[in-house]
């Protein structure tokens, strides 16, 4: 079987290596007639002028218009503006349909720890995504929209928001100080690692990822519980720069990470909340401070600097099925740090995060802890050559006692521990072209305990995890 599995490998890499070059490019880029590689590492993590780029607005940091191939439609004349209030302000719309397309192939290898009987898995297509984004003046907006992902079409809308930029700005009182978003945003505690604009792994760092309470066995939250910081949600997030390298934001949002968010209802007063704050130490502004006034496609990924952050997010969830009482509620605390280091080809990223879930209507002690860290050193051999690996672990218990499996909830006696793990995340990636990646990744998590036991092999508790992933992926 294993014989087997490698020669599929090698034919699927041959396969990969020998895909075209798509016939179009995203919509930022048909605007600007610059390649992905102005904005972006590697698709989707961006470069610091990509950031600076995201930042404001979807709009280039330095002399935008001058750039601009692809002019926009003008709704109304420039003196109009004059006018106002007695006429309508005017704006614009892009030159063409502000729309691009992801496509995500997948091969997976899972190792069996149990049997040797390795498994492969076409996972093809992966996911199909539809992009849409663009700038209109002070107003912009970015969206996608799952066509198909995971053998299920249709997956639905992953995020929409509309973004007011620079409001005070334009006032005179502090170019791009405030910014207000709304709709499904990202939240801003991912500033130091956004799913989007960080990640070149197909996991996701374990201090977005970790899910508190999902496999540990307390009764009414094992399976109930979905909220993680990654997940996407609606509301409402106020963000700005102050004096170039100092960056905030804050923000409401339903709280919809969980899978009972509809017993607590999206028109709840009692909203989840968030903040964080962030310091760069030397390189190019957060808003683009210090970029030329061209457009460099060439080791655009350097950008020697050191930024810190700091976040916190507030939120409630329930148990499974159940309406909103004092019994039934789990008010969660999260506070986190984000570090990120960078000096030439070499990027360091790394993150810790704490939390505290208020279990209300659990026996014994209300409070179950959790911490979560990773650290992610990535090199960039070669201009199309970038490689990683990403260290984590994980940890939640029991705050005041142990766990008992009798009534499956916190109690005093026993170990506290309710599950730990490691995992090891390797990934080499290969950019065929600047819209088209190729990347190969390997995932080992070792579980030490889970449900509130050590885990037995042979069962669903199973002590490890192995698989490599071979992934392809373009946007056009």
């Amino acid at each position: 079987m294993r014989k087997a599995v490698l020669g599929v490998i090698v034919f699927g890499v041959l396969v990969t290596f020998a895909a075209r070059e798509a016939s179009a490019i995203p919509p930022f880029a048909r605007k600007y007639g610059t390649s992905c590689s102005t904005c972006h590492v590697a698709i989707p993590k961006l470069n610091a002028y990509g950031d600076a780029f995201r930042r404001n607005g979807y709009a280039l940091p330095a002399a935008d218009k001058a750039f601009i191939k692809e002019k926009p439609v003008a709704l109304g004349a420039k003196a109009w503006e004059q006018l106002w209030p007695n006429a309508i302000w005017p704006g614009e719309i892009t030159g063409s349909v502000p729309f691009g397309a992801y496509m995500h192939q997948r091969m997976v290898v899972q190792f069996s720890e149990t049997d040797y009987k390795d498994t492969l898995i076409f996972d093809a297509p992966h996911e199909l995504e539809l992009l849409m984004g663009a700038n209109l003046a002070n107003i912009s907006f970015f969206g996608e929209w799952i066509f198909y992902e995971k053998e299920k079409n249709a997956a639905g809308l992953k995020r929409l928001f509309i973004q007011f930029n620079d409001v005070l700005g334009k006032h005179g009182l502090g170019e791009n100080t405030l910014n207000i978003k709304l709709g499904r945003i990202e939240v801003g505690t991912m500033g130091g690692y956004k799913d989007g604009t960080r990640r070149l792994t197909m996991e996701h760092p374990i201090t977005g990822d970790l899910r508190a309470l999902e496999n540990t066995g307390l009764a009414g939250w094992d399976a109930g519980y979905r909220w993680r910081m990654r997940d996407q949600q609606a509301g409402l997030e106020f963000n700005g720069i102050l004096g170039h390298y100092f960056e905030y934001a804050v923000g409401v949002v339903n709280g919809e990470g969980s899978t009972v968010s509809e017993a607590k209802g999206s028109n709840s007063t009692n909203k989840d909340s968030f903040a964080r704050i962030a310091y760069k130490f030397g390189g190019m502004g957060l808003d683009g401070h210090g970029t030329g006034e061209g457009l460099n496609e060439t080791e655009n990924w350097r950008d020697d600097s050191f930024t810190i952050g700091l976040y916190t997010y507030r939120g409630t969830t329930l148990k499974a099925g159940t309406s909103p009482s004092p019994s039934t509620e789990n008010e969660f605390d999260r506070v986190g740090i984000d570090l990120r280091w960078q000096a030439g080809a070499f990027d360091l990223l790394a993150g810790y995060l704490a939390g505290s879930d208020g279990l209300d209507g659990t026996t014994g002690s209300d409070d179950v802890d959790s911490t979560a860290w990773f650290i992610e050193p990535t090199y960039r051999f070669m201009p199309w050559l970038i490689g990683l690996i990403r260290f984590e672990q994980y940890s939640v218990d029991c705050a005041g006692g142990g766990y008992d499996s009798v009534t499956a909830a916190c109690a005093p006696g026993g170990t506290g521990i309710l599950k730990e793990g490691t995992r090891i995340n390797p990934h080499l990636l290969i950019l065929l072209r600047p819209n088209i990646r190729f990347g190969v990744e390997y995932l080992y998590e070792d579980r030490d305990w889970w449900k509130g036991h050590q885990p037995s092999p042979g069962t669903d508790d199973a002590k490890s995890s192995k698989w490599v992933k071979f992934n392809f992926q373009l946007v056009f």
